[in-house]
């Protein structure tokens, strides 16, 4: 993973510095989530989860047309509900993604 990371700044900061004439765009993101599970006789008492994503992304151009948009988004996901585990009691469900696009 942290591989991957490593590589993905790398290709990110080097388009940067290449097209950095063009005006290369930076932003972030926010929101709200709202996130459910569909039911299985694993969860009980199913309900809708509240939770936040927050992002940042770069936009560069590649032409006058044409740009890419990478982003980095970190999102919470998942559910209220309780897993019922063979061999233990319930515990809740909580989902936490980090998102590359």
């Amino acid at each position: 993973m942290k591989r991957l990371l490593l590589i993905l700044s790398v290709i990110v900061f080097t388009g940067t510095t290449i097209t950095a004439q063009e005006s290369v765009l930076f932003a972030a993101k926010a929101g709200i989530n709202f996130a459910t599970m569909t039911p299985s006789e694993s969860f009980s008492d199913n309900n809708t989860k509240t939770g936040i994503h927050l992002g940042l992304l770069a936009e560069i151009p590649l032409s006058n047309r044409f740009s890419i948009q990478p982003e980095v988004l970190y999102a919470q996901q998942g559910t209220s509900a309780y897993v019922i585990m063979i061999g233990s009691g319930p515990k809740k469900q909580n989902i936490n993604w980090i998102i590359f696009s």
